[in-house]
């Protein structure tokens, strides 16, 4: 994972998640992620658009890059 965060803000980030694999050729995995240490996060999965949930769901089984943006 990938962290992103404003270097004016004093206050540590911390990101955790757990994820789901997904069954062999299916699109069922699921990662949920949490940020701490500030307010007004988003995230990005494999650098799409941003949302303000963390959970991402109807994924196939490869590696991602998660982006947490405050």
């Amino acid at each position: 994972h990938e962290i992103a965060r404003d270097k004016c803000q004093s206050e540590p980030l911390v990101l955790s998640y757990t994820s789901t694999d997904a069954t062999l050729n299916l699109s069922n995995g699921s990662i949920q992620a949490t940020a701490m240490g500030g307010s007004g996060f988003k995230f990005r999965l494999n650098g799409g658009p941003a949302q303000d949930s963390g959970h991402f769901t109807g994924l196939v089984a490869q590696n991602y890059r998660l982006n947490v943006i405050n």
